[in-house]
């Protein structure tokens, strides 16, 4: 069997969701495998869901493939059920774009983004079909790669990983994809030597390690440090104007533009501040840009202008009132994720609020002025407080608020007082607002490596809940105040994993043996696994948790993000006796050893200070519609076959919106401050089923031709969406989904033609056919024999695995809850849907006594269809449709000849 063909007709009708794995998304990069000297898989080690968004990924993704030697595809953790199959049937993980086996690739690289996802990484490296250590790996496997924010200590993985990438990725990934190209065919020992002499990157094979005066595994003496890799130059670096667009819903569903990388705010807990330095800025100009291809490329939304600190950007005024401006036509709200109480301003929330009015952000990160000293953050209560009583007043509904427990010295009251500032902060934003709410996030602190906290002890599991529950008892029952915290074992396997050394591998591994999967899922993290794996290598997770001496050998101390240890080592000493330090942007120059080793960076980082505090005028006309009243409403018609059958149908319906969105279509919106699309469609087709007369239902706020509809549409519509013709119709016209009183589909069985006959005939003849169906409010049986007007055989209509088709036609006056649908149907003539194939050929209204085609109810004229359409479904469909013209001629009750019968 075919590749192509096993994933379409084998695995994906098998998924819960298969929307997942299809690789035919809105600017997927798609080459031929044939005519590439170099192949890369680029892998999020996380599910589909939450991995798509990931910038990191997206941006080396574009690198590469503007390439024209060189192609990178994508790859995700698959789900339990995905694996399931693949073990089952002895098939190896594959890459969305061509399906290929990951193993076949010339590298996999790994996206490093929290230590929860190191069980995954293991799961794909041996789904792949490769040995999970690096040792045992032969001649002609793909070389095993990572890099991202983990990467600061890698040592835990350093046992599976061939080479690891410190550092922006933008440059190092060209000069990597070079020397692997070049190589292409030599030794793994001879690649993995000329690597290791690329600025940033790190080969663990080619590093000894030995344990220290605690026992604990450092890089022995005399070793070369690996310095992090930097992007100098922000503003012309390669960025992703095409992201790929998710078909299944997305936890940051949205497109993302980085507007500035790095943070010279010196908070101590921050490992992101500390190995990014120094700021480097994309001018608004340039964000201007990117956005502005960004949403015409994507039709997304909503925008989120990216960093760690967005409002510390030197021209943020000009920035956000240039972005908000661009964001406005598209009817797209725009989002600033990571701003500062002491740099932000209420002008620039009503910048950013665009359409949508949500909530604001903050992050105190502690509840006491001494403990913010600690962190050096220091923000005052009283902005916090005349922030968000502001916040309030100009219509804003809710805040979240960020903080964390387990910072060095932090003592009971410390955390009592983050209630009490909540409990502060709700009574004063409800004497203004009486909907105002808060959402608090609580998170426990892990000390992480090459911050001045790196050498803080880890509070215990019992300790992190004990305080938790402190914290909720000084909340109390406040409906008002909704308490989140992260799950305590969330924060010790972090801990584990990323303060420990080699020896941390063993424990790693175990665990995936024992089915540690998904750890970042509290639904499917399992942490008496890890306890099991901690006990039967013998580690004891105190030493990745424990406090360190300044002076200790450090497992990662062999790795330099550019700053200096001393800098490090003199600002936990500050931290200690509550000393701030000040942000070199607005200071000068601190000597944390970057302006060392990129003094051109630096030096232009000087010349542009963070920006001050400024007050916004209020643009109040932000949230208005940009469109006058409806004008004309269009039926379409639609088609989706091929691998975007396997959509659900939200996942179809955003879409098309965000297709209609990239052609410039003058959707009509809702009013209000969530407004959306005016769009709505006839039928819901369900997973797995295609459909090549399928209706939409567009409300315009211009009068457009259905012809420069149809026209303007199709170039932007993903692999396997059609529109095939477009009528005007009155506005006051009844819904499509109401009109439609019949269906015609042909379900491809595997079964011989002659069996098909009986059972058809078996069923036919059955008196009634009850199918009881369960919604969210009843469960209810009904009897839908009546709806089954006609099932017959088509003859010579086999598909590519010889399954032969059925024809049914359900219809009747009671509309499209009265209709057998075609998993029912399949299960009243005994076969499983997997192993089946539905195509819905034809949606039909009810004309007087007659099932008539709804397109022409609508005065949609009926067209051929096209020679791409044909050749994208299976050939007998294309031969099926061509004896339908004389469908509308048939009864409403099934009597009278039927023109099924070819």
């Amino acid at each position: 069997m075919h590749r192509e063909t096993f994933l379409d007709e084998v695995l994906l009708p098998r998924l819960e969701r298969p929307s997942r794995y299809l690789g035919t998304e809105w600017n997927a990069i798609h080459k031929r495998p044939s005519e590439l000297q170099l192949r890369l898989a680029l892998v999020f080690p996380d599910l589909y869901d939450l991995a798509l968004g990931n910038l990191g990924l997206q941006i080396l993704y574009q690198v590469v493939n503007q390439l024209p030697w060189a192609g990178a595809e994508r790859a995700y953790a698959p789900a339990a059920d995905l694996e399931a199959l693949l073990l089952s049937r002895q098939e190896p993980l594959f890459a969305l774009e061509s399906g290929d086996p990951l193993a076949v690739f010339d590298g996999i690289g790994f996206t490093l983004q929290s230590e929860l996802t190191s069980t995954n990484i293991l799961n794909i490296i041996h789904l792949a079909g490769l040995p999970l250590r690096t040792g045992d790996r032969r001649r002609g496997d793909p070389l095993v790669f990572a890099g991202g924010p983990n990467a600061c200590n890698p040592e835990p993985l350093a046992p599976f990983i061939d080479f690891f990438v410190l550092g922006d990725g933008e440059e190092v990934i060209l000069e990597i994809a070079r020397l692997l190209r070049d190589l292409r065919g030599s030794a793994r020992e001879e690649r993995l030597g000329a690597l290791a002499e690329i600025e940033g990157v790190y080969v663990p094979a080619l590093v000894a390690v030995t344990p220290n005066e605690q026992g604990v595994l450092v890089a022995a003496g005399g070793q070369r440090p690996v310095f992090r890799r930097l992007l100098p130059d922000l503003e012309n670096a390669c960025y992703p104007d095409r992201p790929v667009v998710s078909f299944t819903p997305q936890v940051h569903d949205r497109l993302g533009l980085e507007v500035l990388r790095g943070c010279t705010r010196g908070c101590r807990f921050c490992q992101a501040g500390a190995t990014t330095r120094p700021v480097r800025e994309r001018s608004p100009e340039r964000v201007g840009q990117l956005l502005a291809a960004g949403l015409e490329n994507t039709g997304y939304e909503e925008a989120s202008l990216l960093s760690l600190s967005t409002s510390d950007h030197s021209r943020v005024s000009q920035l956000v009132a240039g972005a908000a401006d661009i964001a406005q036509p598209w009817r797209a709200s725009l989002a600033l994720p990571s701003l500062r109480l002491d740099s932000f301003s209420m002008g620039l929330a009503d910048q950013v609020s665009g359409i949508r009015r949500s909530g604001l952000t903050f992050a105190p990160e502690a509840g006491t002025a001494r403990l913010r000293a600690v962190i050096n953050k220091p923000l005052d209560d009283a902005r916090l407080l005349d922030l968000a009583t502001e916040a309030m007043e100009r219509g804003w509904n809710h805040l979240k608020l960020y903080f964390m427990i387990g910072l060095p010295t932090e003592q009971d009251q410390d955390v009592e007082a983050i209630g009490e500032l909540c409990l502060r902060l709700l009574q004063r934003c409800r004497a203004v607002n009486r909907r105002a709410r808060l959402n608090l996030g609580v998170s426990t602190l892990v000390p992480r490596p090459w911050t001045p906290f790196q050498w803080a002890a880890q509070v215990t599991r019992a300790e992190a809940r004990r305080r938790q529950s402190l914290l909720g008892r000084r909340i109390g029952r406040k409906t008002a105040i909704r308490f989140g915290r992260h799950d305590a074992d969330e924060s010790w396997i972090e801990g584990i994993i990323g303060r420990g050394d080699r020896r941390v591998a063993d424990v790693i591994e175990r665990a995936w043996q024992l089915g540690a999967r998904f750890d970042a899922w509290s639904e499917l993290r399992q942490s008496v696994l890890w306890e099991r794996a901690l006990l039967e290598t013998g580690y004891d997770p105190q030493w990745s948790l424990r406090a360190r001496e300044p002076g200790e050998a450090l497992p990662w101390d062999h790795l330099r993000p550019l700053l200096s240890r001393g800098w490090l080592e003199q600002e936990w000493e500050r931290s200690r006796s509550g000393e701030l330090s000040p942000d070199c942007r607005l200071d000068g120059c601190l000597h944390c050893g970057v302006l060392q080793r990129t003094p051109e960076a630096c030096a232009a980082m000087l010349k542009s200070r963070a920006a001050p505090s400024e007050a916004l005028p209020a643009q109040a006309g932000r949230g208005s519609r940009p469109e006058g009243e409806p004008a004309a409403r269009l039926v379409v018609r639609l088609a989706r076959v091929g691998r975007a059958r396997f959509l659900s149908h939200r996942e179809a319906m955003t879409a098309w919106i965000r297709a209609l969105r990239r052609a410039r279509v003058p959707l009509a919106y809702s009013r209000g401050f969530h407004a959306h699309p005016r769009v709505a469609f006839s039928h819901a087709t369900p997973v797995g089923e295609e459909t090549i007369d399928d209706y939409g239902d567009l409300v315009l706020h211009e009068v457009w031709e259905p012809e420069r509809l149809v026209s303007a549409l199709q170039p932007w519509l993903p692999r396997g969406f059609f529109v095939l013709g477009a009528a005007r119709i009155e506005r006051r016209e009844t819904s499509l989904m109401a009109r439609v009183a019949g269906v015609v589909h042909a379900v491809y069985l595997p079964l011989p033609a002659r069996e098909i006959q009986e059972r058809a005939q078996a069923l036919l003849a059955r008196p009634e056919l009850v199918v009881t169906r369960t919604t969210r409010k009843r469960t209810r049986s009904r009897d839908l024999r009546p709806s089954l007007l006609v099932l017959e055989p088509a003859l010579g209509g086999e598909d590519e695995l010889g399954r032969s088709p059925l024809l049914a036609l359900t219809g009747g006056r009671e509309g499209l809850g009265a209709l057998l649908r075609p998993r029912d149907l399949l299960e009243a003539l005994g076969q499983d849907p997997a192993e089946c194939r539905v195509t819905r050929l034809r949606t039909l209204g009810l004309e007087g006594e007659r099932l008539v085609g709804l397109g022409e109810l609508c005065g949609l004229r009926r067209l051929p269809l096209p020679s791409a359409l044909r050749s994208a479904t299976p050939v007998p469909v294309a031969l099926l449709v061509d004896a339908l013209p004389r469908m509308h001629d048939l009864p409403s009750n099934g009597a009278g000849d039927s023109p099924l019968q070819a």
